[in-house]
């Protein structure tokens, strides 16, 4: 047995004779006589398909897991190629590229919390745009089937790579029927809308889930149609929370309305859907949806009902949601002790939040985003009652930003500033800045601090700047500019 640093990969593949295998570790590759009888895999890497593996690894930069009785890691010569897979070769070798793509698909979906997962994905997502060119129909359970792992990974880019390729590949089909409807807008509202959401583009995640909900109707599927509803229903709670899309108070009320309509019907359609575990997570997930929006509407009796009944399913809830449902019964029972204190002091618990948090973190996205909510509960409920909030909210900030949803980032830090140092500005000001999304707001806010520094924000006469004032008026042209900048840069 002999090790050596790779050579010229395709040049070293071509040379091996039927009966050897290869062990890849990144840098280093082992080759071995393949031990008679051990696996009937390792005799499946013939002189052919190394060339195969070969020629497809310059085009994939993050390699692959091993195939066909390969050990480890497949790395390519190439780990920043731009190159993408020629489609008249793919042709000529569909055989194997499908097996390729099949096998991965099968990894991702098994391997969902291995650290090369982000690589894999990389690899599946260029493996699947150029199958879309040469057989769509591939793709069309593709979403579906590795969404979860796209979750754990949490991945913007990727996500919305495969959301877009899996909507091209179902609409160019020849049979645009119920089923193929239902994998298009699982991907649309599950990866594009979804990462509209978390960059701050809410309107856009909006119309992508309008325009979902009149393709599942107009092909009468329950199931998409639910869930197409439900994340509009979040959503729609979501911009009610934000005031550069609800400024008013009349608006906000009917964003709140919109959400409960929305998410009531995703209810009544979850019912009727056949697959009885499906059934009930989704249902206990849309209850808490229901519950948090009643919240947020004020209505404390509602809130407390509608979690009442989503925990009613807590023993097959789906674990987010039940994560979920820890934070809310927090939030709510705080609430109610506000409103019955009367000015009295309030000693609100924290049980659920504090067993949230014993319970998240690791490199899950999806458990690190509900862990940012339960710090930044935590961070409010404190706020409201007088008590120090900074570290909760800091906590919130850090997890966010490691997650790259810089859009809750910025919402958490205008919490803090309006809550520590709101009388610095001038409401002409707040309210000026309360029109831009918190990712512009808190830039512009950074730019003017950087310029004339934290004791400017009061001059002159020691007086709050005003949204007239032409430093800040400078400031927030320029954050704008910078943040359309960044998003096209990243999109």
């Amino acid at each position: 047995m002999s090790d050596s640093p790779i050579p010229d990969l395709a040049e070293l593949m071509a040379m091996l004779p039927q009966g050897v295998h290869l062990h890849f570790d990144r840098s280093q590759i082992t080759v071995a006589e393949t031990v008679t009888g051990v696996s009937q895999t390792n005799s499946r890497l013939t002189e052919a398909s190394a060339r195969d593996i070969g020629w497809l690894l310059n085009f994939l930069p993050s390699g692959l897991p091993g195939l066909n009785g390969i050990d480890g890691w497949l790395a390519g010569p190439e780990s920043n190629t731009t190159r993408r897979i020629p489609i008249e070769q793919a042709r000529s070798k569909l055989g194997f590229i499908m097996e390729v793509y099949r096998t991965l698909v099968t990894w991702c979906e098994v391997h969902d919390r291995d650290d090369r997962i982000v690589a894999a994905l990389d690899s599946l997502s260029r493996l699947a745009f150029c199958l879309k060119e040469i057989d769509p129909e591939a793709l069309f359970d593709l979403f579906h089937r590795v969404e979860p792992s796209l979750k754990v990974a949490g991945d913007f880019n990727l996500m919305m790579r495969f959301g877009l390729m899996v909507e091209e590949a179902c609409a160019r089909s020849d049979r645009y029927d119920r089923q193929v409807i239902e994998r298009q807008t699982q991907a649309t509202t599950c990866a594009k809308a979804w990462v509209f959401q978390r960059i701050g583009h809410l309107k856009d995640a909006e119309a992508q889930l309008v325009v979902d909900e009149e393709l599942n109707l107009s092909a009468g599927e329950t199931r998409g149609l639910a869930f197409t509803l439900k994340c509009r229903g979040r959503l729609r709670r979501l911009m009610a929370e934000r005031s550069d899309y609800t400024p008013s108070g009349e608006s906000v009320r009917l964003k709140l309305a919109e959400s409960l309509t929305d998410l009531e019907r995703a209810r009544e359609e979850f019912t009727r859907v056949d697959v009885a575990d499906v059934r009930l997570q989704q249902v206990a997930d849309t209850d808490a949806l229901i519950a948090r929006t009643h919240l947020v509407a004020g209505d404390l009796e509602a809130a407390r009902q509608s979690l009442a009944r989503s925990e009613l399913f807590r023993s097959s809830a789906q674990p987010k949601t039940v994560l979920d449902c820890d934070i809310l019964r927090d939030e709510i029972e705080f609430a109610i002790q506000i409103e019955a204190a009367n000015g009295a002091a309030v000693v609100p618990s924290f049980a659920g939040i504090d067993d949230v948090l014993a319970q998240t973190g690791g490199d899950n996205f999806s458990a690190n985003e509900i862990r940012g909510r339960a710090f930044f509960a935590r961070a409010k409920m404190k706020a409201l009652i007088g008590k120090p909030f900074e570290t909760d909210a800091a906590a919130s900030i850090e997890v966010y930003e490691a997650l790259g949803d810089l859009n809750s980032a910025a919402q958490v830090r205008w919490f803090c500033t309006m809550n520590a140092e709101r009388d610095l500005f001038a409401e002409s000001l707040i309210r000026a800045l309360e029109r831009r999304p918190p990712v512009v707001r808190m830039r512009a806010l950074d730019i003017y601090v950087d310029a004339h520094g934290m004791p400017e924000l009061t001059a002159p006469m020691n007086r709050p700047r005003e949204a007239t004032d032409p430093w800040w008026i400078s400031a927030i042209d320029s954050a704008e500019i910078e943040v359309i900048r960044e998003t096209r840069k990243r999109w």
